[in-house]
C-alpha cells in the first residue's frame, strides 16, 4: 500500500514539474515572439526588456539563440546604443557561426563601432576598431549586399584618420619643430601606405627638412620625384632653397673664420 501512495506521490509531482516546465517555455516563446515584434514596431526599450529577460530566463532552451542576440542588438542599435548593439551582434558572429544572421550581424557590428566613435576624435581607439571589423566583414564575405557600403567607410575612416595625424604635424610646422614635423608625416607614410596624398606628404617632408637643414635627405626623397609630377615646381623651388642656404651657410662660414683670424693676430 506504502508502495502505491509513493509511486502516486512521485507521478503528480512529476507531472507537476513537466507542466511548470511547459509553462515556462510557453512563456519564453511568447515573451520572444512579442519581444521581436517589439523591435519591429520600433518599440525598442520595450523589446530590449522583453528579450533581455527571455535571454535570462530561457536562453538555455531557446532553439536558435542567435536569433535573440540578433534582436536585441537591432533593438540597441535602434535605440541608439551602439556599444550594447554591438556586443548583442558580437555574441552571434563569434558564438554562431553558422547563424543566418551572421553576415548581417558581422556588417553592424562594424557599423555599431563607427556610430560609437567620437565625432572630434576620430583617431580613437572606436573608430580604428570600426576600421579592422569593416576589413574583416570585407575579406569574409566579399559578395556580401553591405561590402560596397562597409568599403566606403573604411575609405572614410582612412581618410580622416590620415587628415588627423596631417593636422598634427601642421601644428609642429607652426611652432617651428621641423624634425618633429617629419616624425609624424613619415609615420603617416608608414602607417597609412595606401594613402592618396602619397607625393604631398612627401612633399610636405621635403620642406621640412630644408628648413631644417638636413639637404642630403631633402635631396633623396626629391630624386623620387618625376619631372611630370603636379609638385615638379615646388620640388624646384625647394632645389633653389637648398642652393641658397648652402651658399648662406658658407658665407657664414667664412665670416666666422675671419673673425676668428682677426681675434687671434690681435
Amino acid at each position: 500500500m506504502m508502495r502505491i501512495v509513493l509511486l502516486a506521490v512521485t507521478l503528480m509531482t512529476t507531472g507537476v514539474s513537466a507542466k511548470k516546465i511547459f509553462d515556462k517555455e510557453a512563456r519564453c516563446d511568447k515573451n520572444f515572439a512579442k519581444g521581436i515584434e517589439a523591435v519591429q514596431d520600433g518599440k525598442n526599450s520595450k523589446g530590449v526588456q522583453l528579450l533581455s529577460n527571455v535571454r535570462l530566463e530561457c536562453i538555455g532552451g531557446l532553439e536558435n539563440p542567435d536569433s535573440l542576440y540578433y534582436f536585441l542588438g537591432e533593438a540597441y542599435r535602434k535605440g541608439k546604443k551602439p556599444e550594447e548593439a554591438r556586443l548583442e551582434y558580437r555574441m552571434v558572429v563569434e558564438e554562431y557561426p553558422y547563424s543566418l544572421f551572421r553576415e548581417e550581424s558581422a556588417y553592424k557590428m562594424a557599423l555599431c563601432s563607427f556610430k560609437a566613435s567620437p565625432i572630434k576624435e576620430r583617431d580613437s581607439k572606436t573608430i580604428r576598431r570600426a576600421m579592422r571589423e569593416f576589413n574583416t566583414f570585407i575579406a569574409d564575405f566579399p559578395e556580401s549586399k553591405w561590402t560596397d557600403t562597409a568599403t566606403i567607410y573604411v575609405d572614410s575612416i582612412y581618410a580622416r584618420l590620415i587628415d588627423k595625424e596631417l593636422a598634427n604635424a601642421r601644428y609642429y610646422e607652426i611652432v617651428e619643430q621641423w624634425d618633429a614635423a617629419v616624425i609624424y608625416y613619415r609615420s603617416i607614410m608608414t602607417e597609412f601606405p595606401e594613402n592618396k596624398r602619397e607625393d604631398y606628404i612627401k612633399l610636405q617632408i621635403v620642406k621640412n627638412l630644408v628648413n631644417g637643414y638636413r639637404f642630403a635627405e631633402a635631396r633623396d626623397i626629391m630624386k623620387g620625384f618625376s619631372a611630370r609630377n603636379i609638385y615638379g615646381d615646388e620640388i624646384k623651388s625647394q632645389e633653389s632653397r637648398i642652393t641658397y642656404l648652402v651658399a648662406k651657410q658658407e658665407k657664414e662660414s667664412k665670416r666666422r673664420l675671419r673673425r676668428a683670424g682677426t681675434a687671434s693676430d690681435a
